[in-house]
């Protein structure tokens, strides 16, 4: 059992360590991913980017994923190939112009790293089906890196293996028979339903420059709105960070406050 994300990427940490010394680059899976990518990345010193990927679900039960998509390559799971062949196109048109949109608004302030000859590392917070991360390792294959590192704390049992196949290695610290899901294995998993991240400079005084990072943070009953300015930008990123995870901290235990409250007045109107 993890604590939270961040947990888990600490206790990656270890497994991943064989890598310094070598030009890493890792590459984070919005949304639970990037949490995680970004304290391994921040830990050791490498650049952090994203791959952006699109779960494609069935025609009868769009929860129910068959493959993904990334911008530019599509991966449906061999026991789907007798999914309608035109749903898959159609979908896989319409959620790769979403992504390619996507994209171009994070290069504005994020440019994408360089990937060739680099060991990747692409990180998610867990994996279950393996579609997501098989559209992630496609795609960043094109760029031509020289390996590409699976990480993630929690996965499938099948999941070692079958990334085996498509990975150069993949580190994985539990792969427990009774999985289910990945929240299954996190104390705090709160689902990100959606996240808008602003890095710009701002021009104080002739020759002082400030970098300023703002995040704004939707979870379930409220949104959560954080900034923090500094002269270096991991710096900002840094004090974010912990002024986010504070804030989250908080959300939650007003949130068990006010169940055991509920839970109270219903045990004493039970009377």
């Amino acid at each position: 059992m993890f604590n939270d994300r961040v947990d888990g990427a600490r206790r990656l940490l270890p497994r991943l360590a064989y890598l310094q010394g070598q030009h890493v680059v890792v590459l984070a899976i919005p949304r639970g991913g990037v949490v995680t990518g970004y304290a391994i990345a921040q830990h050791f010193g490498w650049p952090l980017g994203v791959v952006l990927t699109k779960k494609i679900g069935h025609p009868i039960d769009p929860e129910y994923a068959i493959g993904a998509v990334s911008i530019d390559s599509v991966y449906v799971a061999p026991r789907h190939h007798d999914v309608d062949a035109d749903y898959v196109h159609e979908q896989t048109v319409r959620l790769q112009k979403l992504l390619r949109e996507r994209a171009s608004r994070i290069a504005v302030v994020c440019p994408p790293p360089d990937l060739a000859g680099a060991t990747v590392v692409i990180v998610d917070d867990g994996i279950a089906t393996g579609h997501t991360m098989r559209a992630a390792i496609a795609a960043t294959r094109k760029q031509r890196p020289s390996r590409i590192v699976v990480a993630a704390p929690v996965a499938a049992p099948s999941i070692p293996v079958e990334l085996g196949d498509v990975a150069d290695d993949v580190v994985i610290l539990d792969t427990p028979d009774d999985f289910m899901g990945v929240g299954q294995f996190y104390a705090h998993f709160d689902q990100v339903e959606d996240v808008s991240v602003l890095l710009r400079v701002e021009n104080l005084k002739e020759k002082e420059l400030r970098q300023k990072a703002e995040v704004t943070l939707h979870v379930k009953g409220r949104d959560i709105f954080v900034e923090q300015a500094h002269e270096d930008l991991y710096a900002a990123i840094d004090q974010l960070m912990d002024k986010l995870d504070r804030q989250v901290v908080r959300h939650k235990d007003r949130l068990q406050e006010h169940h055991h409250a509920a839970a109270k007045r219903l045990d004493v109107s039970a009377v």
